[in-house]
């Protein structure tokens, strides 16, 4: 089996708590000057209906402690029947249903390790990636990266012109990995929450 070579670049996947957002956008004709890697894509490969309860069990363990929901619940104890870790599991489903066909994982010895989610807006040619994640124990070795690249070509193949990602604010990896993918920032969003028994007016 191929290996991965080892990139310089961390991939994303450890957030701090944060509840501030940073919106980046990439356009595509700056991609071109990028170094192939065609080499790590043997370990990549389409979603398969088998694959959701692996990605989801990789969301939850990436995650944990950085979620909008999990600082919601750190702020004012959980408050439903189900937690933090349930709710961001079923943005697999949500992502699954919107565009199955635009998820890759990256398998390693049969098994998944870390994916990438797409949407697709035709209207507005621009592809949007809501979750990417990789094992912990698996980070650092550009399996982050290479699934953004394949992300990418997704993309250019499917006509998109640009690409959209959100990340926490205080992510150090993200705010460095992002841009150096090619990504701009163009907003920020700032995520407010609170008991409906503290309302002031």
């Amino acid at each position: 089996m191929p290996k991965v070579s080892p990139a310089r670049s961390s991939p994303l996947d450890g957030f701090p708590p944060c509840r501030r957002f940073l919106v980046g956008l990439f356009s595509f004709p700056s991609c071109h000057s990028r170094v192939p890697f065609e080499d790590r894509f043997s370990m990549i490969r389409p979603y398969e209906p088998r694959d959701l309860d692996r990605i989801k069990e990789i969301t939850v363990i990436c995650f944990e402690g950085v979620s909008i929901d999990h600082n919601i619940e750190k702020t004012f104890g959980q408050f439903a029947e189900t937690d933090w870790k349930a709710r961001k599991a079923t943005h697999m489903d949500d992502d699954v249903a919107a565009n199955a066909g635009g998820i890759f994982v990256y398998e390693e010895n049969g098994v998944v390790i870390g994916y990438i989610t797409t949407r697709i807006f035709r209207d507005a040619l621009i592809g949007q990636i809501p979750n990417i994640s990789v094992l912990p124990g698996h980070q650092g070795k550009g399996i982050g990266k290479a699934l953004m690249n394949r992300a990418f070509d997704y993309f250019e193949q499917q006509g998109m012109k640009v690409a959209k990602i959100e990340t926490l604010d205080q992510n150090d990896v993200g705010q460095t990995f992002y841009p150096n993918a090619g990504f701009k920032e163009v907003a920020r969003q700032i995520h407010y929450a609170m008991p409906l028994s503290d309302r002031k007016i």
